[in-house]
């Protein structure tokens, strides 16, 4: 398994991780990639699931993110339940001086999290991350090093379809003040062109508008889709410098060592993470330069 450019495979108690160095070399940012490795569950879900509804034990799952929290020295990785829309949620300290965030639907306090259907979430909390579960979907985190704000979004074709990132880009302007041009995203390892084949029915849906343009390649009669080729032109086009858009493109289906994947195992498997998080002054700074 090649690493991509810009991207460390980082281990620490055991569990290996992947990190963007475009983000991580900011001291007040922290981005990870989990991989399945480092963790308590079995089976087909050994070993570090984070998937709460994959029928694991759910002690070891809890137990599992306990174990990421501990690891990166975050208070809380939060992520909500998943449903391949494009909802994106912002996470509501108890008290905060941004009225708009206060007053919007889409701000949600951290202890609600798991009881809320959404696709991205945005976190500028200090030690409390920003959380997508993943197993072939491709996660994105975003950090804005100017507004001190960081988002994490989960993508299969239906959120590409439903352009989640640009719309979590959108939401970091309205609500935060972001400057597109300032922020930097890494985009997770994730079924590949080389094996996440779809039915006419997306390609036909896609190909036609121009952001989609050169998603899509066909062998053989077979149609293939490019995921990170689909968030990248998504967020380029939202006014992120293509510069500042990094992909980890390591498949995972092509790597059952280090990744789950839903397609490959038939839908009985676990979940990785793409975390991104808003680093506090103190001990938990100080644990975030020891990865």
């Amino acid at each position: 398994m090649k690493i991509p450019k810009g991207f460390h495979l980082v281990v620490k108690d055991k569990m290996p991780m992947f990190m963007c160095d475009a983000i991580n070399n900011n001291p007040r940012f922290l981005q990870v990639f989990t991989t399945r490795k480092g963790g308590k569950s079995l089976k087909q879900y050994g070993s570090l699931n984070t998937g709460m509804h994959t029928g694991d034990d759910i002690r070891s799952v809890n137990s599992n993110i306990r174990r990421i929290e501990n690891t990166l020295g975050v208070k809380y990785a939060s992520a909500a339940n998943q449903v391949h829309g494009d909802r994106i949620v912002m996470l509501m300290p108890h008290k905060s001086k941004n009225t708009k965030i206060m007053k919007s639907r889409d701000a949600v306090d951290i202890k609600r999290m798991l009881s809320i259907d959404a696709d991205g979430i945005i976190s500028d909390i200090p030690g409390i991350a920003a959380g997508v579960r993943l197993a072939d979907c491709a996660g994105t985190v975003i950090m804005d090093p100017v507004k001190n704000v960081t988002a994490s979004i989960h993508s299969g074709w239906k959120g590409v379809a439903n352009k989640i990132p640009s719309k979590a880009v959108k939401k970091m302007k309205k609500y935060f003040g972001s400057n597109p041009g300032d922020l930097t995203a890494a985009i997770s390892p994730a079924i590949g062109p080389c094996c996440y084949e779809v039915g006419a029915e997306i390609y036909n849906q896609l190909q036609k508008q121009a952001v989609f343009s050169n998603i899509f390649t066909k062998k053989k009669g077979r149609i293939y889709m490019d995921l990170w080729a689909g968030v990248k032109n998504l967020l380029v086009a939202e006014g992120l410098k293509p510069e500042n858009v990094h992909v980890c493109d390591i498949c995972t289906s092509c790597n059952p060592e280090y990744f789950y994947s839903h397609r490959r195992d038939k839908g009985k498997t676990g979940r990785q993470m793409a975390i991104g998080a808003v680093i506090a002054a103190g001990p938990q700074n100080k644990e975030r330069r020891k990865l």
